[in-house]
């Protein structure tokens, strides 16, 4: 465990064999007298449009990523000492390609660090077990015994999360259910219940497309409309008390306003984002010199 300057709050809890029921937290706190450093900014953004099965390619999860990624890294003067950009995309996005990249990602990262993650592509809770899995670039359906046998689990993230020092982090998803394609321009998705546990897990800031058996909605603007509302709170939208930088609870509050505003007035019915923030808000962007 890596303490930064000042006070430094520890909290432990316990989870039951399946993960499902957490213990109360019980917590400290640690004081540090020394000194840090600027932190530095680390992307992983993680994507595929060109699954090798052709049923289940997309068209916006590279753009959503490339422009989020540009966005970020485009108004991070004055916040951070170096921004460094990590992609795994289309044919990268293995097990093991996304594995490596969290590996990397590992190394380089300090507990001063701010960590970014971002997937886009598909996503389903599995109805055998209730749980998260992102689909790789590889995943064939074979049966529903291939979302388990084959697609990358909660358990995988939260694993390879944990492999990541730093103490401020944000992780989004913007992901799709394999087999609920409402419409064209629609992707359906059911992960809240999963990813719910997901975010108590990691003690990290999260935010999801979509509530549980609603649809993310994509096509809007050349985007997925949870990735439009992301890219439109960062270009200065979401500074909400106007003093030029976009703290994570902004950039959440932009998001929950504006996704269902849109998604009813283009598809008539309301996508509702899912959040878990931290206690402790921190900027992600500065707006003005």
């Amino acid at each position: 465990m890596t303490l930064h300057p000042g006070s430094n709050l520890v909290e432990a809890s316990a989870f039951n064999g399946p993960g499902a029921l957490e213990s109360v937290r019980a917590g400290t706190v640690l004081t540090w007298a020394g000194k840090g450093r600027d932190p530095d900014l680390f992307i992983l953004a993680v994507a595929i449009d060109a699954y090798r099965d052709g049923d289940l390619r997309l068209k916006y999860p590279l753009a959503d990523a490339r422009s989020l990624a540009e966005a970020v890294g485009g108004h991070t003067r004055g916040l951070f000492g170096k921004t460094t950009l990590r992609t795994v995309y289309d044919a990268q996005a293995t097990r093991a390609g996304i594995e490596a990249a969290f590996n990397e990602a590992a190394a380089a990262v300090g507990p001063d660090d701010v960590f970014l993650l971002y997937l886009a592509g598909h996503g389903v809770a599995n109805e055998a077990d209730g749980d998260y899995y992102y689909l790789p670039v590889d995943f064939r359906f074979t049966g529903k015994e291939a979302i388990a046998q084959s697609g990358i689990s909660k358990r995988f993230i939260v694993d390879n999360l944990a492999k990541i020092r730093a103490s401020k982090s944000i992780v989004l998803f913007d992901t799709c259910n394999s087999g609920a394609f409402i419409a064209a321009g629609a992707r359906g998705i059911s992960e809240k219940t999963a990813v719910d546990r997901l975010k108590r897990a990691m003690g990290r800031a999260t935010v999801v497309a979509s509530a549980n058996d609603q649809s993310a909605m994509e096509g809007y603007e050349g985007h997925g409309v949870f990735t439009w509302a992301l890219l439109e709170g960062l270009s200065g939208k979401a500074d909400a008390n106007r003093d030029g930088f976009i703290t994570v609870s902004e950039l959440t509050s932009y998001i929950e306003n504006i996704v269902p505003e849109i998604t009813y007035r283009k598809w008539g019915y309301e996508q509702i984002p899912q959040k878990e923030l931290p206690r402790e808000d921190f900027p992600i962007a500065r707006i003005k010199d």
